[in-house]
């Protein structure tokens, strides 16, 4: 196994383990990222329009239920120019290949997409959540951490609903 692949699969090791310890002390494990409120996420995305960043790459991880991606998005001109994906290959125990992933697609994931993520879960009555937190990081500052506790239905969490969103890395592109 690469060093790569091993390190990734501890990563993921420990992130189980504290998804199981949190659940199990009853409280999430993403207390140190600030709860969202629209002002904000209106504040947030001021800053980041300011700036005019309009070329850039991205890479986010997305965790939700079972299932891992990685989304590799350049966004040239302000309009995504390529994207790829890879999926966490449980029998493997790495990540698997890179795919082509349609533009429609990774304009979620681009920065712009992840404020509309956030403000979508925010203004979403029909299908709440518990906990809405997101963290900023850098210059320009971007979405560092997302976290959409699970879905809240009959007063009960639903099990394997919580979305995790990191942006593992960003750069500004000339």
């Amino acid at each position: 196994m690469k060093k790569g692949a091993l390190a990734l699969a501890g990563l993921v090791m420990g992130i189980v383990v504290a998804v199981i310890w949190s659940r199990l002390a009853g409280r999430s494990m993403y207390t140190d990222v600030p709860m969202m409120q629209n002002a904000r996420l209106v504040e947030a995305e001021t800053a980041w329009y300011a700036a005019g960043v309009s070329n850039y790459r991205i890479l986010v991880s997305v965790e939700f239920s079972s299932e891992q991606r990685w989304n590799e998005i350049t966004v040239t001109g302000g309009k995504v120019s390529a994207a790829r994906v890879a999926v966490w290959d449980m029998q493997a125990g790495d990540m698997g290949a890179y795919v082509p992933l349609s533009t429609k697609e990774a304009e979620y994931f681009t920065v712009t997409g992840l404020f509309d993520l956030v403000r979508s879960a925010l203004q979403n009555e029909e299908v709440p959540r518990d906990e809405i937190r997101m963290s900023t990081s850098g210059t320009p500052a971007v979405p560092e951490l997302i976290y959409l506790s699970e879905v809240i239905q009959d007063g009960e969490p639903v099990e394997g609903t919580a979305l995790i969103v990191h942006v593992l890395q960003f750069e500004v592109l000339p």
